[in-house]
């Protein structure tokens, strides 16, 4: 199976569903390092072999990225920990710049069967970094 075919929005399929008494993350703001707000969960992308969710779509319109580009990004779920009293996916070793690496999600186009982490460039310096 294509990576494409193997991956589809949770939303569109008629017979899945979220385990039962587990949070939902849709629509939960998405927090990187140092509580970077990256923006909010828009959709989730199941993996049809595994018959699970692979990837949170995050969504950058609502961050404080101030581009106003309103980019979708994909994020694997096993690197979120979701803060369900609070509404939040925590990313706690994901800064703002390794965010803007990953992946861009275009409905209907390719999805990767994998993402690697984004480690940090030697050029690439946070604002919080320089003392």
């Amino acid at each position: 199976m294509p990576a494409t075919e193997r991956f589809q929005a949770l939303d569109e399929l008629e017979h899945y569903e979220l385990v039962p008494g587990l949070p939902d993350p849709r629509r939960f703001a998405v927090l990187g390092s140092h509580d970077f707000v990256l923006g909010r969960v828009r959709r989730l992308i199941v993996d049809l072999e595994k018959r699970e969710v692979a990837y949170m779509v995050v969504n950058t319109s609502m961050s404080n990225f101030h581009d106003g580009k309103g980019e979708e990004r994909l994020v694997p779920v096993g690197w979120a920990e979701l803060l369900p009293g609070r509404r939040q996916a925590k990313l706690p070793h994901l800064t703002s710049l390794g965010f803007r690496r990953l992946p861009v999600y275009h409905p209907g186009g390719p999805i990767p069967a994998t993402v690697d982490f984004p480690l940090p460039m030697p050029d690439e310096i946070e604002f919080w970094d320089i003392a």
